[in-house]
Formats: C-alpha cells, sequence, structure tokens
C-alpha cells in the first residue's frame, strides 16, 4: 500500500482503496491498535473497524486475505487493519 492512497482526507466514494476513514486525516491512526469490528457493508462490501483512539476506519473485504485453515474473515479483517496501521506508525 503506498502512502499517496493513504494521504489527506478520503471518502467512502474512495472504496477501491485498501482503507479509509471516514472525514479523517490518515494520520489520525497513528499510535493506535484496531480493537472491534464496528460494521459491515454489503453494498461495499467491507468492514468498519473501531481503533483505540475511537476513530473508525473502512477496509473493504476484497483487500482481506483469508487464511482458510483457521481464521476467520474478522479475525483476518482485524489483522488487515494493525498491518495498516502498523505501516503508517
Amino acid at each position: 500500500m503506498s502512502n499517496q492512497n493513504l494521504q489527506g482526507r478520503i471518502s467512502e466514494e474512495s472504496a477501491h482503496l485498501n482503507c479509509f476513514l471516514f472525514g479523517e486525516s490518515i494520520s489520525a491512526l497513528q499510535g493506535t491498535e484496531p480493537v472491534a469490528i464496528v460494521g459491515a457493508n454489503p453494498r461495499i462490501n467491507g468492514f468498519l473497524v473501531r481503533v483505540s483512539n475511537g476513530k473508525r476506519v473502512w477496509y473493504p473485504t476484497a483487500e482481506i486475505a483469508v487464511d482458510e485453515d483457521s481464521r476467520s474473515l474478522l479475525e483476518a479483517a482485524m489483522e488487515k487493519a494493525k498491518d495498516v496501521i502498523g505501516s503508517e506508525s
């Protein structure tokens, strides 16, 4: 994932990105941890993840790899959130 795709304000219409915040700068993720999946949207096919500072981050399911052996889609979504947040810290 490139930093260029994560800069500035990103809207819901940008669902092709790996993740985005609702009306927030991606810098709002620095130093946070994903704490819960708080929603799903079948129209855009993704998960809404709340991070430890209360911000909400969107992850399209197409960007989430699932290990068929033991991980559920929700667990994979949380791992993807950790990966993205870790890459921006």
